[in-house]
């Protein structure tokens, strides 16, 4: 019983702390590091602009999100959508969904997704130049 209440408050916990931290300011509040990598080649790595993605989302603005990063608001927006999914099942196990075979080949696929992301954001014409965080 407990297992299920847990799961059932998952997702709604998880975006309130996601919402009282873009919200209130901690993520913008100049604390963050810089990224090490943009600082120290001036590359943008798989994650430059990734904070700011989460601020945006977190105030529902989903081109902005896109525009900062476009890879990371993908994948918060997928992680978001499994974490809802666990909480839906939890509370309605009668409703399941379509499970995805999940293997060793989504890892590598994920994998090659994100170095080619990367490559592509440090193209400096169009339109990859648009991958790069504004």
């Amino acid at each position: 019983m407990l297992r299920r209440i847990f799961l059932i408050a998952l997702f709604p916990a998880l975006t309130a702390i996601g919402l009282i931290l873009a919200g209130g300011g901690f993520l913008d509040s100049g604390r963050m590091p810089p990224c090490l990598i943009h600082e120290w080649t001036g590359l943008h790595c798989p994650g430059c602009g990734g904070t700011r993605a989460f601020q945006a989302l977190a105030r529902l603005d989903l081109m902005g999100a896109l525009r900062m990063n476009s890879l990371g608001t993908l994948f918060v927006l997928g992680v978001a959508l499994l974490v809802f999914r666990t909480s839906w099942e939890a509370a309605f196990p009668q409703w399941r969904w379509r499970r995805l075979p999940f293997d060793e080949r989504w890892l590598w696929g994920a994998l090659m997704m994100m170095v080619c992301f990367t490559v592509l954001r440090n193209v400096p014409s169009w339109p990859f130049c648009l991958l790069a965080p504004h």
